[in-house]
């Protein structure tokens, strides 16, 4: 049944997708979705967002408030700048943010509305690592909290007016961890696995290390802060439930060993 409402959106998208999926193997692309699509819902969801549709590497998200999804485009920017320092701007990953509010029609799993073409063609002038909102998102948004500077007008396809488009003005600080427990795993002899294990082999590898050691966090609380193939390194902020995720850890990737013959080297610091 239809329903028109007013809706906020969040638009996501990687910037430069196509080239740098070209570079990957089938195995790297898999992972890397997979990474992206969690890193993403887990974000939103925690934040009140819920995910209208995936759109290739973009995500349409639908929040309770302007304000709230600004927040959390945020986070976003944030936390993946902070899971990839150290790696070159060829190498990592960016993305741009659309944020605009107006009446959706909701059919099913459908949206329709002229909001969502607005957003479409905002995406397209949103520069790598920014945060642009349409001009009646901008109205509503809380000032208080959020920083914001005009951008210009845009003459966008499919609009007969003019939008003014405004960005979010983001303070980068370097973040401190203090009193995490660190821990880094490292699948032993993987390079000689990939280089006699079929494609599927490595990617299904890749997925299940990925799986578990996902799991692991959420169950005792820590936060994978960077993946680099192979390598995890993530951290927890309690003493105990770190001993019991490593233990765990180390129970249950007795079944990667029966599988794929991969042992794990694991590194635990203060």
């Amino acid at each position: 049944m239809a329903n028109l409402r007013t809706t906020v959106i969040l638009k996501t998208d990687i910037v430069d997708s196509t080239p740098r999926v070209a570079g990957q193997t089938q195995s790297e692309m898999g992972l890397q979705r997979k990474q992206h699509k969690r890193f993403i819902t887990d974000i939103a969801i925690k934040n009140h967002g819920s995910i209208l549709q995936e759109e290739g590497d973009g995500y349409w998200i639908e929040f309770p408030s302007v304000t709230t999804a600004v927040l959390t485009a945020i986070e976003m920017h944030q936390n993946l700048r902070f899971m990839q320092i150290g790696k070159g701007e060829k190498q990592r990953l960016a993305i741009r943010v659309v944020i605009t509010v107006g009446d959706i029609l909701h059919q099913g799993s459908d949206t329709i509305g002229t909001t969502l073409s607005l957003t479409a063609r905002i995406e397209k002038v949103t520069p790598p690592d920014e945060i642009y909102l349409s001009h009646a998102a901008w109205m509503v948004l809380n000032k208080a909290e959020v920083q914001t500077e005009y951008v210009s007008e845009f003459n966008l396809k499919g609009f007969n007016e003019p939008e003014k488009v405004y960005r979010v003005l983001q303070k980068h600080r370097t973040r401190v961890l203090t009193d995490h427990y660190i821990v880094y795993t490292d699948a032993n002899k993987f390079e000689h696995f990939v280089k006699s294990a079929s494609i599927q082999g490595v990617e299904d590898f890749l997925l299940d290390c990925d799986d578990l050691i996902n799991e692991i966090c959420d169950k005792h609380g820590g936060i994978i802060r960077q993946v680099k193939g192979d390598e995890y390194f993530f951290t927890f902020t309690d003493a105990n439930q770190t001993i019991i995720a490593v233990e765990e850890l180390c129970h249950s990737w007795k079944r990667i060993v029966e599988r794929y013959k991969l042992g794990i080297s694991i590194g635990v610091h203060k």
